[in-house]
């Protein structure tokens, strides 16, 4: 099982953010709380996006290591090859992208009466992200614990990407992955 650790939340913070993009943070309710992690999820901002999330879960900790993965493969191919590449990856990808999440996520948030909201003493749920009060600012909950038995065959899926996508950026971040196809066929989508 893969674990997120503080090396790699100093990672993130360092080569997974691209220096023109950090969310404003605001933690201040649970609605800002909510609109701060999809800003920060739809922009690859992870080092906003790690500091304000608590992984409660198994299921949590493998979301948090492809959020981290995805973001520096972000990083290394836009830099590398343009963004054009990505956007092709991420419209091929079966799985969702933390970047779609945070876009799925903001256009839930435009439509905010709908948006329910229950707040239970320092507990809350906004749509469908579960949120902790900490002194005072709201932390998002990755996979909350539950009752419920966790999915393997998806945990087994992310984990796969996560690994394929890891592997992809430092390819790239050492030169080994030169051009487009060499990336399509690193992340499993092109023609071995």
């Amino acid at each position: 099982m893969l674990l997120v650790t503080k090396p790699i939340v100093c990672f993130a913070e360092a080569a997974t953010k691209p220096a023109s993009t950090q969310v404003t943070t605001d933690l201040s309710t649970p609605r800002a709380a909510y609109n701060t992690a999809a800003l920060s999820l739809r922009d690859g901002d992870m080092a906003t996006f790690l500091a304000m999330s608590d992984v409660e879960s198994p299921l949590g900790r493998v979301m948090m290591d492809w959020f981290v993965a995805h973001a520096r493969f972000r990083t290394a191919a836009t830099s590398r090859f343009g963004q054009q590449i990505v956007a092709e990856i991420d419209n091929k990808m079966a799985i969702g992208t933390p970047q779609r999440y945070g876009e799925q996520l903001l256009e839930q948030a435009k439509k905010r009466d709908e948006l329910p909201l229950t707040v239970n003493g320092d507990r809350a749920v906004v749509g469908d992200l579960s949120l902790k009060k900490k002194k005072d600012s709201w932390r998002l909950i990755l996979y909350p614990k539950t009752d419920e038995p966790e999915n393997l065959d998806y945990a087994d899926l992310y984990r796969a990407a996560t690994k394929r996508f890891d592997q992809c950026a430092r390819g790239i971040e050492s030169g080994r992955i030169a051009d487009r196809e060499q990336v399509l066929r690193a992340i499993g989508l092109g023609e071995n």
